[in-house]
């Protein structure tokens, strides 16, 4: 039991419910917390004299991952064939899932065990209910679609205004700022042991490849003939270049 809710466990699943909650990641950043929907049912289930038989909650669980794939919606279904209780409670119906199908077939399969989906804040017991079942469901994918689209969007914006987006910095730039205000520059900053630059070092090859038609084969052993850097330290000591690969490699340049 949680604290919170009715510590009586019901004699038999007639008159039992249990609820699912449910926030995703995303969700966790814009500062939603579980623990809303968690008072929020303990005061409904008080309200409406209802005993819980268990709360499930998955916290940081995204509503595209089907219900049988999370960890405590597992958990759910098992008991839903065991005939635990007979009713799911839920804040809202996308905690079932952000795509009308993986909604759908959540239903269908509790129903099929004799479990009733009942949302806390929408209504669809009845036929117009049902209705309203399928309708919410596309509502809750079209936010999702939504959100990535703006998602999407804000990215290629940021992208295209030439702000860095993270992962590891190529060859021959170098990362100024942080968070939003960080932007990949041309790195012209001499390397201390050939006294030339990543961004000169690129502007060689290139040479090398289109003018004097050098296979990579032998750039590659030019590179390393010079002992030019990876930009990565030769001893395997780690980088300190903001950016830059973290990680002990070979140091060496290769065809490929």
């Amino acid at each position: 039991m949680h604290d919170g809710f009715a510590s009586a466990r019901p004699k038999n699943a007639s008159s039992s419910v249990a609820l699912y909650l449910r926030v995703s990641t995303e969700e966790q950043k814009e500062r939603q917390s579980i623990d809303t929907q968690r008072e929020f049912g303990a005061k409904y289930t008080d309200l409406h004299e209802l005993r819980v038989h268990q709360v499930y909650a998955d916290d940081g669980i995204s509503g595209t991952v089907p219900l049988e794939k999370r960890p405590e919606g597992r958990r759910i279904l098992e008991a839903a064939r065991r005939c635990e209780f007979n009713q799911l409670l839920i804040y809202k119906l996308d905690r079932l899932g952000r795509d009308t199908r993986l909604i759908l077939n959540a239903v269908a399969e509790l129903e099929k065990h004799g479990v009733r989906v009942r949302s806390m804040t929408e209504e669809f017991d009845t036929a117009t209910g049902r209705l309203m079942l399928t309708m919410l469901s596309g509502f809750a994918a079209h936010e999702r679609d939504q959100i990535r689209e703006r998602s999407m969007a804000g990215t290629d914006r940021l992208a295209r205004a030439g702000a860095w987006l993270g992962g590891i910095v190529p060859y021959g730039c170098r990362k100024e700022g942080e968070d939003k205000e960080a932007r990949i520059v041309v790195s012209e900053e001499k390397m201390p042991e050939v006294g030339i630059s990543e961004a000169e070092v690129i502007r060689q090859v290139y040479r090398m490849a289109a003018h004097e038609r050098a296979t990579c084969v032998r750039i590659a052993d030019f590179l390393n003939m010079l002992r030019v850097s990876c930009a990565y330290a030769r001893d395997g000591r780690l980088t300190l270049i903001r950016g830059k690969r973290r990680q002990k490699t070979s140091g060496r340049w290769r065809a490929a």
